[in-house]
């Protein structure tokens, strides 16, 4: 898996309020879940496209 570089800071998980300082510690899986992209179109998606998104780990910036 390619490795990419984050800014410092700290992250706070919205689900158990935990904060975390150390980029190191997260893996970012993908921005938009997987069950939101099908909810919201993707399940008109062909297999292809859909296998595409799911593997894309080209590096994002917000």
């Amino acid at each position: 898996m390619r490795q990419v570089a984050s800014r410092p800071g700290s992250w706070r998980s919205p689900y158990d309020d935990v904060v975390v300082t150390d980029a190191a510690r997260l893996d970012v899986d993908h921005f938009v879940p997987l069950a939101e992209v099908h909810d919201s179109g993707g399940y008109a998606w062909d297999a292809a496209r859909r296998e595409a998104y799911a593997n894309d780990q080209r590096p994002r910036t917000p």
